[in-house]
């Protein structure tokens, strides 16, 4: 894999999803910073919201933003993935890639726009003086390298699908909704039955992450490290099965497109 051009092709990629606006990658710092200002200002000034067992004003805005940068990454990957072939399809004819590479590009995009993210809510949270305990964030970087890797793989997966069939596009918004509003990231799970939280823990992999980031930076507990070892195990699974699925399907997703 010619490491010059995948690194070209991430570039374009992050480059291209502003592609047309005014400040163009400007964005990538504005879209984070409004994004917390908002969560804070409405939820801990405006609202009034607290989290339970937390008495700073700033702990519901805080839990919120600390789930929804992650989930924001995870999805943003699936759903570009899915096209990626398709907008792609110029390029492919012309240079002799993996069609791994293209995917790749991708999740590098998303990890630059997390990292600024990341790097705007934690100058913000050093502002406010809101109390982050150092242990749990260590866990951070390997929970978020095994939820791009599911991402990787099932926006791969997805990829494939929708090079054959097109409502896989359509399919994908839908899923990505429901599975957003299914996850605690907004709510939380006290105010669910117990089953409701049980089955959280069973086949939910985006409260797997979700829980790590919120356990961490708002609540200033370790995350659930059985959770943490499941997500791993699912990802490195899930990659292995998309990677056997594009070496099978290659030739005929060229030919396709």
């Amino acid at each position: 894999m010619n490491a010059e051009l995948l690194l070209r092709l991430a570039r374009q990629e992050f480059v291209d999803r502003y592609a047309g606006s005014a400040l163009g990658v400007a964005w990538a710092v504005l879209h984070p910073l409004l994004l917390v200002a908002v969560f804070f200002v409405v939820f801990a000034q405006l609202m009034g919201g607290r989290l339970p067992g937390i008495g700073d004003t700033h702990g519901y805005g805080v839990y919120l933003i600390a789930g929804l940068l992650p989930w924001i990454a995870f999805s943003g990957v699936v759903r570009r993935s899915t096209q990626v072939f398709q907008d792609r399809r110029q390029v492919l004819g012309k240079v002799r890639l993996p069609l791994v590479a293209f995917p790749i590009c991708v999740v590098a995009g998303e990890t630059v726009s997390f990292a600024v993210g990341m790097a705007v809510f934690a100058v913000v949270l050093a502002l406010v003086g809101y109390p982050v305990a150092a242990a749990g964030l260590a866990l951070l970087p390997l929970v978020y390298v095994a939820h791009q890797m599911l991402a990787f793989a099932l926006g791969l997966v997805l990829g494939v699908l929708n090079v054959f069939f097109k409502d896989i596009q359509e399919f994908v918004s839908v899923l990505l909704m429901v599975w957003f509003w299914g996850t605690p990231v907004v709510w939380v799970l006290g105010i669910v039955p117990d089953r409701v939280a049980e089955a959280q823990a069973l086949v939910n992999p985006a409260f797997w992450f979700v829980q790590a980031y919120q356990s961490a930076i708002a609540l200033g507990e370790m995350p659930d490290t059985g959770l943490v070892v499941r997500l791993v195990l699912l990802a490195v699974v899930a990659c292995a099965g998309a990677l056997v699925l594009v070496r099978l399907k290659e030739r005929a997703i060229r030919d396709h497109l």
